[in-house]
C-alpha cells in the first residue's frame, strides 16, 4: 500500500527534482547569493531525510575541536515551537530549541548552541554576540545561502548503492549529483569489519572529484544509562544491566529505529517496541500508552529503553507524567572511524580550522 502511494507521488517528485536542479544551478552560477564568513564554517549534512548519523558526527566534531577553539553549533532546531534566533541554556526545553540542540547543550555546556531557520542570520547573530573561532552547521547541506568553508556529507553504508527517488515519493532531498559540493564524504554506519576491497569499490562507485576525500565510520553503542527523576546529584549514571535477562520495552521517535532494534536483538531475546514518528513530541496519551504496555509485560525484570535524542523530549514533560515511566534507560551512540581513517579525518578537520582561523 505504501509503495503504491509512493508511486502515485512520482510526478510530484519529478517536479521537485527539476526545481532542486535549477536551484542548484542558479547557486552554482551565482545568480543566487551565498554568503561567506571570515572564519571557519563547517556544514554537516546528507542528501536524504534523516537517519544517517548527523547528530553523533556533530558531537564527534565538538569533542575534537572544543578544547582548542571557541566553537558554536547552529541548526534549524527541528520540531521546536519557537521562531528566529534562540540560544540554548543548560536547562532549555526541546520545545524551545529542538531535541538535538538540547542534547548538544546538555552534553557540552561550555559550547554555544544556537538555532535559527535562516543560517546566515544566525551566524551574524553569533558573530555579534560571541567571540567565536568556528561554527558547526548541523543539517545544513541544502541551506545554500551560506557558503561554508568545508562541507561534510554523510552517506549511510546501507544506502550507497540504493536507487532512490526525490521527495515525496522517495527520501532524497536533492539529486545525488549534490554530492559534488562535498569536501569530505563519510560513509556512516558501516560494518566494523568492512574490508579494503569493499572500500575501494565504494570509492570507485561514488566517482569522487579530485578535491574530495572519503572516510568510513560506524556507530558504537555506549553503556546503558539511567535517567532517574528522583536523583539529585547525578541524574545520569551508567548502569550495569545484563540485558539478556531483561524484557525491554523500546520506545523511539527517530527516523530509522530498526538499526537500534537489530542491535538490541543481538543482546536481548525479549523486546517489545513502540515506534513513533521522527522528532515526535510525546504527549500525555503517549505516556499512558507506554505505561500500559510496560505494565502488561509479565516479566518482573523489565526496563523502558529509549534513545538519547528521545530522552531530550521525554524530559520536557511535567514531573507527574515522566514519573509514570521512570527510571528510563537510554543507550548513547557515538561515531567511530575505522582505524585507518580516524587520524586522517582529524588532521584534515583541524588543519582546515587552524589555517582559516585568524585568532586561533
Amino acid at each position: 500500500m505504501i509503495k503504491l502511494f509512493r508511486l502515485l507521488l512520482l510526478p510530484v517528485s519529478l517536479v521537485y527534482s527539476i526545481v532542486m536542479r535549477i536551484r542548484n544551478i542558479l547557486f552554482d552560477k551565482e545568480f543566487f547569493h551565498s554568503e561567506s564568513f571570515p572564519f571557519p564554517v563547517i556544514t554537516i549534512g546528507n542528501l536524504v531525510v534523516g537517519g544517517t548519523g548527523k547528530t553523533p558526527m556533530t558531537e564527534y566534531l565538538i569533542k575534537l575541536l572544543k578544547d582548542d577553539f571557541k566553537i558554536a553549533t547552529l541548526s534549524r532546531g527541528y520540531g521546536r515551537r519557537t521562531k528566529g534566533f534562540v540560544i540554548a541554556s543548560p536547562h532549555v526545553k526541546s520545545l524551545l530549541v529542538g531535541d538535538e540542540p538540547k542534547q548538544y547543550k546538555q552534553k557540552f555546556p561550555d559550547v554555544t548552541v544556537a538555532v535559527c531557520e535562516k543560517r546566515a542570520v544566525g551566524i551574524r547573530a553569533l558573530i555579534q554576540n560571541y567571540h567565536l573561532q568556528l561554527i558547526l552547521l548541523d543539517d545544513a547541506y541544502q541551506h545554500r545561502s551560506v557558503r561554508a568553508g568545508m562541507n561534510i556529507l554523510l552517506i549511510e553504508y546501507a544506502a550507497v548503492y540504493t536507487i532512490d527517488f526525490m521527495l515525496p515519493a522517495g527520501n532524497l532531498r536533492e539529486p545525488k549529483s549534490g554530492k559534488k559540493r562535498a569536501d569530505i564524504i563519510v560513509i556512516s554506519k558501516c560494518k566494523k569489519d568492512i574490508t579494503e576491497d569493499e572500500r575501494v569499490k565504494i570509492k570507485a562507485y561514488l566517482r569522487l572529484d579530485e578535491h574530495q576525500t572519503l572516510y568510513f565510520s560506524y556507530i558504537q553503542y555506549g553503556d546503558i544509562m539511567m535517567y532517574d527523576l528522583d536523583a539529585t546529584a547525578t541524574p545520569r549514571d551508567s548502569v550495569m544491566l545484563d540485558l539478556s535477562t531483561y524484557h525491554i520495552l523500546l520506545i523511539t521517535g527517530i527516523a530509522k529505529p530498526m538499526v537500534l532494534l537489530n542491535h538490541l536483538k543481538t543482546i536481548c531475546p525479549a523486546i517489545d517496541e513502540l515506534f513513533f514518528p521522527d522528532h515526535h513530541n510525546f504527549s500525555g496519551k503517549d505516556v499512558i500508552k507506554i505505561a500500559k504496555n510496560f505494565n502488561n509485560i509479565p516479566n518482573a525484570k523489565k526496563v523502558i529503553l529509549t534513545t538519547e535524542k528521545d530522552l531530550m523530549r521525554f524530559t520536557d514533560m511535567p514531573r507527574e507524567l515522566l514519573g509514570m515511566m521512570t527510571p528510563i534507560y537510554y543507550v548513547p551512540i557515538t561515531t567511530v572511524f575505522i582505524p585507518d581513517d580516524e587520524t586522517l579525518f582529524n588532521d584534515q578537520i583541524v588543519t582546515y580550522v587552524r589555517n582559516n582561523t585568524t585568532n586561533s
